[in-house]
């Protein structure tokens, strides 16, 4: 039988060869691939050191899985971009018109390896649309079988979000105390009077692309550690089972706290960062044998959008929902208790059932 994670993979490897169909003509226009892969190789983009003004230069050469980083992006479609191919190098520093073979990409995937471009020293980067022959059907049929075992063996996936705007970085540092392990005893940065904007950046970074395609969201599920880029700014985090747990049990802890129900941030719907995390989460579970249950913390994050005249009622919703899993259903429907004493029991519950759970989420 298919497990569900290896399902997920088949889907994703069908996917992503229909959603390149239409945007591979003009990948690197005149640079060629002129060897065929062999079984069980890829190709490495050696991107070189540069500055900011600097065009793009890199190498591209083939390998058998070894040591680089994976870049997961959308594609876009403004073919604007120029890529300078330069071969044996650790650093060009032009002129670069007396480069014969060059290609335009799209302005997306420049502003990509802009951001990751190092000032000093070449980065070795596996990226689908430069590491595969777009124009040889075979090979492109070969690379996608081995998309697993690709993003798997990657030290470090890059996932980028695009340039920067207003707010987004609210929404960088929303994700940074998620995925920090060291902010379980500071105050949540949206605590402050910019709670707003915390708001407005989480929203507009979760309705980002990349969070509705398909084959970006699998893309990092096997990573073994994944770096969110949006402009300069990221947020990382390693794919360890118990960092993905913590992890999981911050973002839904959050996002059910009357903190966070009663501010600007009720609005912000987190199940685009949550389908990643938990789409990891199973991929460990199942690498490790592992079986995952639903608990009291994602009865309450499954029904926290459901409404209530009076608050408290949801609180005693969420106990009733969680009947048969060692909640204690005391005092159901006390309606002499606030709603913040009522929020501070349902609390105590989830912490009862995992002793881990309180330095998990930060409580």
């Amino acid at each position: 039988m298919t497990s569900a994670p290896q399902y997920f993979w088949k889907l994703f490897h069908w996917s992503w060869a229909v959603a390149q169909t239409d945007c591979i003509k003009d990948t690197l226009r005149g640079i060629d691939y002129e060897h065929a892969l062999e079984p069980g190789h890829i190709r490495i983009l050696k991107l070189l050191p540069g500055k900011d003004e600097e065009p793009l230069a890199c190498d591209i050469f083939a390998s058998i899985l070894s040591v680089y980083e994976a870049l997961s992006y959308c594609w876009g479609y403004e073919w604007d971009q120029e890529l300078y191919y330069a071969p044996d190098r650790e650093r060009y520093y032009g002129p670069f018109q007396e480069l014969k073979k060059r290609g335009r990409i799209t302005r997306n995937l420049g502003d990509a390896l802009r951001a990751l471009r190092p000032e000093e020293a070449p980065r070795y980067l596996w990226v689908d649309a430069l590491c595969i022959n777009q124009s040889d059907p075979d090979e492109k049929a070969s690379q996608v079988r081995m998309m697993h075992e690709i993003y798997k063996s990657a030290t470090e996936v890059h996932v980028w979000l695009g340039p920067a705007d207003d707010t987004s970085r609210f929404g960088i540092t929303a994700i940074q105390y998620f995925t920090d392990p060291a902010a379980v005893t500071t105050e949540a940065p949206w605590y402050s009077t910019n709670s707003d904007l915390y708001a407005s950046g989480l929203s507009s970074l979760l309705d980002r692309p990349w969070f509705r395609r398909i084959w970006t969201v699998q893309e990092a599920a096997l990573a073994r550690k994944v770096t969110m880029i949006c402009g300069h700014d990221q947020a990382s985090w390693s794919t360890d089972l118990n960092s993905l747990r913590r992890l999981k049990f911050k973002i839904k802890f959050a996002a059910t706290s009357p903190q966070w129900e009663y501010r600007p941030l009720h609005t912000v719907d987190l199940g685009p960062l949550l389908e990643v995390v938990e789409t990891q989460l199973r991929e460990v579970a199942d690498v490790n044998g592992l079986r995952l249950e639903n608990n009291l913390l994602d009865v309450v994050d499954q029904f926290r959008h459901r409404e209530a005249t009076d608050p408290r009622d949801k609180i005693y919703a969420m106990f009733n929902l969680a009947e048969g899993r060692r909640v204690q259903l005391d005092r159901i429907g006390d309606y002499s208790e606030s709603r913040e004493e009522a929020w501070e029991r349902l609390a105590t519950a989830i912490h009862s059932l995992d002793p881990d759970t309180e330095a998990q989420i930060g409580i």
